[in-house]
This record gives C-alpha cells, structure tokens and sequence, in this order.
C-alpha cells in the first residue's frame, strides 16, 4: 500500500518545510477514522468537524508537528488526500475487505 504523504508549507514564502510519509495506520487512528466517518457528513460540515479533522491528521504522522503548523501550511488539496486515505483503509477494513500489502493473511 502506498503511504500517506503531507507536506507542509512555509506560509509566507510557499516553500517547502518538510514532507512527511507514514507506512501504515495506527489501530487507534483507524479506529478514530471510523468514527468520524460515521459522524461527519460532507453536506453538513462543522468548524469543530474540521478540527477533529487536523487533530486526526496530525495524530496519523505521531504529532510531529502541531495543529498551528498545520493550519498555516498544509494544502487543502494535500489534506484532503491524506483524509481520503485513512478513510479508504478504514472502510475497508469494516467492511471486512483488509487493505491490501505486500503481507497477506495466510489462508485458515
């Protein structure tokens, strides 16, 4: 599975700080990702939805930046790309569909 990438922006002058990768979801991500699957609906969008949000997105690359630095440099587009990600693996895994990886579950 392709890891998730952020990258985050100096405000001021648009240039990259530094670009971060994670290889996999934490259990305790992947269960905070279902949850705010199940209680977030894109038609109805809260301010403190989209604070639950950041929070995720920061927790998902183990607090190596803080909320502040991600609200003043991260790409809507980028952001959005990392939510969409964690959120497809946590479908999946509901559904009882497990992500796919290079380590598949050996057969009962």
């Amino acid at each position: 599975m392709k890891p998730i990438e952020l990258t985050l922006y100096d405000p001021e002058t648009n240039e990259v700080i530094k670009t971060y990768t994670r290889s996999f979801v934490p259990w305790g991500i992947l269960k905070r990702a279902i949850r705010m699957k199940n209680s977030i609906t894109t038609a109805d969008v809260k301010e403190e939805d989209l604070d639950e949000i950041a929070s995720l997105v920061v927790a998902i690359f183990g607090d190596q930046f803080s909320l502040e630095q991600l609200n003043a440099g991260a790409d809507i587009g980028e952001m959005a790309s990392v939510v969409r990600a964690v959120i497809s693996r946590a479908s999946q895994f509901v559904e009882g569909r497990p992500p796919t990886s290079g380590n598949p579950t050996p057969a009962a």
